[in-house]
């Protein structure tokens, strides 16, 4: 900003400048937007600051829109798998995601938060999440399996080995247990 607004169009000096950002840095929020927002103010008041402020985050809006019309039109994509309804395929539709499970848990390595597989009621379908505590699982979701990547779940007996805990976790998982959990999830 500072190029274009102080160096090149010469629009504002350079120690009006550095005292607007100065302001905006002691504000909370984006700095660049409220830099904008009063150097438009300051050029042409309050039209000129609504003007710029708006301007600043259309670009951004209107691409949130574009994806978010693409993702309607086209469905669900994304780390989900589509569940079965036939009772006999559960065990299948439980290690599909399998492998992207074990991936989140081993690039969680260094403490940083749980993966979940939960079942979502509202698309059903079973989805991996990353959560970075108890408050972060997909809203109306049921919990299928969790797996803590925390620290204090590994260090002693792994120490940095997050991905032999990952393997050990994966090897002593009881998949009926969590078969049955799926099968109650989704038949509810």
């Amino acid at each position: 900003m500072h190029g274009i607004l102080v160096e090149e169009k010469r629009w504002i000096g350079e120690h009006r400048f550095l005292h607007a950002l100065n302001c905006c840095m002691l504000l909370p929020g984006p700095e660049a937007q409220q830099l904008a927002t009063y150097i438009g103010w300051l050029l042409h008041r309050t039209r000129g600051g609504i003007v710029a402020g708006a301007l600043f985050v259309l670009p951004g809006a209107v691409s949130i829109m574009a994806l978010s019309w693409i993702y309607a039109l086209y469905g669900r994509v994304g780390p989900a798998m589509r569940c079965p309804r036939r009772s006999n395929a559960t065990s299948a539709a439980m290690h599909a995601g399998r492998s992207e499970f074990i991936a989140m848990g081993k690039a969680l390595g260094g403490g940083s938060g749980c993966v979940l597989l939960t079942y979502s009621h509202r698309d059903s379908r079973l989805v991996n999440q990353w959560a970075a505590d108890h408050t972060m699982a997909i809203a109306g979701a049921t919990p299928i399996l969790a797996l803590d990547m925390y620290e204090h779940a590994y260090a002693i007996d792994y120490g940095a080995e997050a991905g032999a805990y990952v393997d050990a976790f994966m090897g002593t998982v009881n998949w009926s247990s969590a078969d049955q959990r799926f099968a109650n999830a989704s038949s509810s």
